[in-house]
């Protein structure tokens, strides 16, 4: 395929090709690939044959008429370091257009020679655009110069800051402040799985106060949860709701409670061994570890609440509140009365 290697300035090519963003392992660095979910595409593309593409493959317009290829990077504002990466053919057009948008205003324009060897971007990833956004970045690569020629798509890098610094105004509500200031505390993003980011709550080099932000749902959870750092689950469901409601260790902040059962089945997946995501960044969690409770309490029993088996397949079930289990605080979110 013939591929586009992303630069921070958006190219307009005679065809106009959108990517869309792939978290890599680096925090605050994605590629949106060719094909990628972060991509989207009018007119007419097709598989490259060139080399020197980007991951294995990119795509290449010739049809007359306008053609873009566009690459997104959605859930980022702030300041982005944009490159871009296309490929060689000796047919190539020598006059490519590249767009940056911020959400749909033009930020910046860029003219490519994509027959030129040396030309940024051909080959490998080049500067594009360097700036701030407050909507969601695009790249556009446009295929305007008919069929006598190819435009190339390929890849698009974005180097985009984390949340330091950024006003909390210009945050979700469950963000947590640095003392004395409007600013966010530092979320460093969890490579391993984007869902997840880490901010160390006190103590440098110790996960013991981390905390984690779980973006699908917006709560806050103990990154290792202190009632396991013993492995010894004695605290019955009373001493866990109140355990939680007087926490402040983690992120040095109060607000924790015990979750729900739907908060604490949002983290739980069918996969072994520990039924938690895949990458997550939680310690101490999963098997051997086991009960933990919720704060709903059972519907045919107020003396019973519900609790998760973590580490197996095992559905929620009622258990009663005088046993003792483990419990995993989180913060955030509408939560549910315990009583």
């Amino acid at each position: 395929m013939e591929k586009m290697r992303a630069l921070g300035v958006a190219v307009v090519l005679a065809a106009v090709w959108s990517f869309a963003l792939v978290q890599l392992a680096e925090a605050g660095e994605w590629v949106c690939d060719d094909r990628d979910a972060c991509t989207s595409s009018t007119g007419s593309w097709k598989e490259s044959g060139a080399s020197d593409e980007h991951d294995g493959d990119s795509v290449y317009s010739k049809e007359s008429g306008v053609n873009t290829y566009t690459f997104t990077a959605q859930g980022f504002k702030g300041g982005c370091n944009i490159d871009i990466w296309w490929t060689y053919y000796a047919s190539r057009c020598q006059n490519v257009q590249v767009e940056v948008r911020d959400g749909s205003a033009l930020l910046h324009t860029a003219s490519f020679d994509q027959r030129d060897l040396a030309e940024t971007g051909c080959g490998a990833f080049g500067d594009l655009y360097d700036g701030t956004f407050s909507d969601v970045p695009n790249v556009i690569v446009y295929h305007t110069e008919g069929s006598g020629c190819s435009t190339s798509a390929d890849a698009v890098k974005f180097v985009c800051d984390a949340v330091p610094g950024e006003p909390i105004s210009a945050r979700p509500i469950w963000q947590i402040t640095q003392d004395g200031t409007g600013d966010s505390v530092p979320w460093v993003d969890h490579a391993p799985n984007p869902r997840f980011a880490v901010y160390d709550g006190g103590t440098p080099g110790s996960v013991e106060d981390d905390i984690v932000l779980d973006r699908e749902t917006g709560l806050v959870w103990e990154r290792e949860p202190e009632s396991v750092t013993g492995l010894d689950p004695g605290d019955n469901w009373y001493e866990a709701v109140d355990l939680c409601f007087n926490s402040f260790l983690y992120g040095r902040r109060r607000g924790w409670r015990l979750p729900t059962a739907a908060e604490l089945g949002s983290l739980l997946t069918d996969q072994d061994p520990d039924n938690l995501p895949t990458g997550h960044p939680f310690i101490g969690v999963g098997f051997p570890v086991e009960w933990f409770w919720t704060s709903t309490t059972a519907p045919q029993s107020p003396t019973e609440a519900y609790s998760w088996y973590l580490g197996y397949l095992t559905p929620l079930i009622a258990r009663p509140k005088t046993e003792g289990h483990y419990y995993w605080c989180v913060r955030g979110g509408q939560g549910h009365d315990a009583y």
